[in-house]
């Protein structure tokens, strides 16, 4: 079974490490960032979204565990008048991807949010990633526009 639960303190660093890796890349292939540049964006979302700490933040930073094991994190916000959610980030540890735990984990924050009487659950997913987009086509998201950018000289 999946659990949700706040990440610590402690924790947070190997998510940082991981979340600006991943969106590093993201930033690099899809937004034509340089290395640097890409590097700079992942930290300040990061930091603009948590600037006093994972326990002063509106953002919401869960680690996936499954048997007591983290095998991701997942990152979500409420809208200011808290009937909506959005994903910002879903990550699981390359070791545990193709198991289940995406899904089981956006199941459990489904009946978190259902508890907490949100009624609309949304996020954007990468273009360059069609297994992320399948999975939440089955977890039933449905596709409500195309984001598109251009580099200008």
């Amino acid at each position: 079974m999946i659990v949700l639960r706040a990440i610590e303190q402690r924790e947070f660093s190997n998510y940082e490490k991981e979340f600006i890796s991943d969106y590093s890349e993201d930033l690099r292939i899809n937004h034509k960032h340089s290395e640097e540049e890409s590097e700079v964006i992942a930290k300040n979302a990061l930091s603009n979204s948590f600037p006093r700490g994972i326990s002063e933040s509106n953002d919401i930073l869960q680690c996936i565990e499954f048997s007591g094991e983290i095998v991701g994190y997942l990152w979500h916000s409420l809208s200011p008048d808290q009937s909506k959610a959005f994903i910002s980030d879903i990550f699981v540890l390359e070791t545990f991807r193709s198991k289940g735990y995406g899904k089981m984990a956006i199941s459990e924050l489904e009946k978190q949010l259902s508890r907490e009487k949100i009624s609309t659950l949304s996020l954007r997913v990468a273009h360059d990633n069609p297994r992320a987009l399948e999975l939440y086509k089955r977890v039933g998201f449905h596709i409500t526009g195309t984001n598109m950018s251009k580099k200008l000289p």
